[in-house]
């Protein structure tokens, strides 16, 4: 299944071919009745039909058709009910929408952590943090159990809603009860905290970029970001043993995404990563298209060797997996408290320790100064595409965009006819300012929306910012006013039910209002086919293939879903009601819900009909 052959670059269209195999195969039987049959080599049934629904392309047209057909993974034809059913061959599965419709399969432009969060397969203990003395006395717990001089990666929970004590936590605090085991404690995915074992262990001295000082005492205060964040996670961190508990855990993660009609996820990923998803693609099993943005160059103090050694592999692999990109750490943080702002919060949270403008984890917005500023300079002159880099505040838009800007037009690129493709993910802060830099530089949005409409963030995001500013953020019209093709992303695709679905996220597009009723922007409301286009046809610009996937045409990729009902006509606030019934990627039927199936990832009612 992922191995298939790449069929559709630059190679002559089958269909004409076959229309003149057949005519030429009528005369020949016309003239010779004992002619045996053609074989199967020749000519072919369809492998699937699907009629007597409806059916849309997602063209730019925006085309609604009754039927379609598929051979080989492919879209043979797009058309009228009585057509295609001639299609079908004695094998050939044939489905009666009875009047249901069918979309292209969705694409999620941001999908967080392949094979889960990496950095928690290998994890010795969750600590609350509720307070700094609770935190050291959940460490010392873990410790005790310990063999002395072991490393520990220990998770802490953080947040928004929650208690921000671990993020004033220091290597002072975890010393009198670590003495001798070094320890690494995970706040999120890019900030960590180790005691002073950890920090000498690990080989991060003072005088290293990324090792943040006490400015009383000028020591390590045990927080690592940048080029020390890279060789601590990157470098220093062990791989969990990749065996068959591990390859079958990321299989079935994978199954998620048809079961909400996802056929193809775009993310970052780290090497060990890679490795898990190169040993299930190699065995044929992958479960959704993986297109992923390689966290090779984050926080790398080495950049340019790396380039050299590897060279440039964007876009390398086949329908099911490709290296698509690069990615790199992002200067801001998570939603709410910590995203990166010009304007200050309305009001901060007790305890918030990111200040009123939020986190900066580059620490200063001359971009330039930063490891993975330089890195994505260097990126661009050795000709990378680069996408997957979160970015929520306005303020960390500037600093990302600035560094993109200064990539594009340095005079050393070594692929000058190349036009790169660079996105920024989130989004959810904008000024003028920004999505108008945004257009210049060619940069491509993946928007979410969850920050407005998920309930636990959107509690603390009004809390922060106020109901005007709340409303714009998410600013998908903002984007297309301003002529500038968008993507909508939801989440991973692969986690919370109901709330990252892509049927949720749609119907949050074309509403903008929370599960109460509330309106938020309604400036900012999509129309519907505004709405698909950006999870379908638009998405496939973000990893630049447009021309294989994202519609129903002929010649494309056979991706697409079987819905419930009608995307079209379905009320607006239950568009997140419709069920996936079936979804197929490859022309290969990935998922099909069955009479009486649970909805575990889907909040509306219903059922799979018996004439499916």
């Amino acid at each position: 299944m992922g191995l298939r052959s790449q069929k559709h670059r630059g190679l002559i269209n089958p269909v004409p071919i076959v229309a003149a195999l057949a005519a030429t195969c009528f005369l020949t039987f016309a003239v010779h009745a004992q002619q045996t049959a053609l074989p199967p080599e020749v000519i072919a049934y369809a492998d699937i039909i699907v009629y007597n629904g409806k059916i849309i392309t997602a063209t730019d047209d925006f085309r609604i058709v009754e039927a379609l057909a598929v051979r080989d993974g492919d879209f043979l034809a797009v058309g009228t009910s009585d057509r295609i059913k001639r299609m079908a061959g004695p094998n050939t599965r044939q489905i009666d929408l009875q009047g249901k419709g069918v979309v292209p399969g969705f694409i999620n432009t941001h999908s967080h952590g392949w094979v889960g969060n990496i950095s928690k397969l290998g994890i010795d203990g969750v600590v609350a943090c509720e307070t700094i003395k609770s935190c050291v006395a959940e460490v010392k717990a873990i410790v005790d159990k310990t063999t002395p001089g072991e490393w520990l990666w220990i998770s802490a929970s953080t947040g928004g809603g929650g208690s921000f004590a671990s993020y004033t936590l220091t290597a002072q605090d975890l010393d009198p009860v670590s003495p001798k085991n070094p320890i690494a404690m995970a706040l999120d995915n890019d900030n960590y905290r180790l005691n002073s074992v950890g920090l000498k262990v690990a080989g991060l001295t003072p005088e290293m970029t990324g090792v943040d000082l006490n400015p009383d005492t000028g020591q390590p205060n045990g927080r690592v970001r940048s080029f020390a964040f890279g060789k601590l996670v990157y470098e220093i961190m062990e791989w969990p043993v990749i065996d068959e508990a591990v390859i079958q855990r990321e299989i079935e993660r994978q199954k998620r995404g048809p079961r909400q009609g996802i056929t193809m996820r775009a993310g970052r990923a780290q090497g060990v990563a890679l490795a898990i998803l190169n040993e299930v693609w190699k065995r044929g099993e992958m479960q959704v298209r993986a297109r992923i943005a390689w966290e090779v160059l984050r926080n790398n103090g080495q950049a340019e060797a790396y380039l050299k050694r590897m060279g440039n592999l964007s876009g390398f692999g086949d329908e099911w997996m490709k290296i698509n990109s690069l990615s790199f750490q992002h200067p801001d943080g998570g939603t709410d408290a910590r995203m990166l702002t010009a304007r200050p919060k309305l009001r901060m949270q007790p305890g918030d320790p990111h200040g009123p403008y939020g986190q900066n984890r580059w620490l200063g917005l001359d971009a330039l100064t930063e490891t993975d500023a330089r890195n994505i300079v260097l990126a661009l002159k050795y000709g990378w595409d680069i996408t997957s880099i979160h970015s929520m505040g306005d303020q960390s838009h500037r600093v990302l965009l600035n560094a993109f800007k200064e990539g594009l037009n340095q005079p050393n690129r070594l692929y000058p006819w190349k036009t790169p493709r660079l996105s920024l993910d989130h989004n959810t802060i904008h000024e003028a300012d920004t999505i108008a830099l945004t257009k210049e530089l060619g940069v491509m949005p993946s928007v979410t929306q969850h920050e407005i409409f998920t309930p636990n963030q959107q509690e603390r995001m009004l809390y922060n910012y106020g109901a005007d500013r709340v409303s714009a953020m998410g600013p998908v019209k903002s984007f297309l006013d301003a002529g500038i093709r968008a993507s909508i992303e939801w989440g991973s695709g692969n986690t919370a039910p109901g709330y990252s679905s892509a049927l949720w996220i749609l119907e949050k597009s074309v509403t903008r209002k929370d599960d109460s009723g509330r309106l938020f922007g309604p400036d900012q409301r999509l129309s519907r086919k505004q709405a698909l286009w950006m999870v379908t046809n638009w998405s496939a610009y973000y990893t630049q293939e447009q021309d294989v996937v994202g519609t129903i045409e002929e010649g494309k990729w056979a991706d697409f879903v079987i819905l419930s009902g009608d995307y079209l006509t379905v009320p607006e606030d239950e568009i997140s009601e419709l069920e996936v019934l079936m979804t197929v990627i490859d022309g290969q039927i990935m998922f099909e819900r069955k009479p009486g199936d649970p909805l575990p990832e889907t909040r509306g009612g219903g059922g799979w009909s018996s004439g499916m």
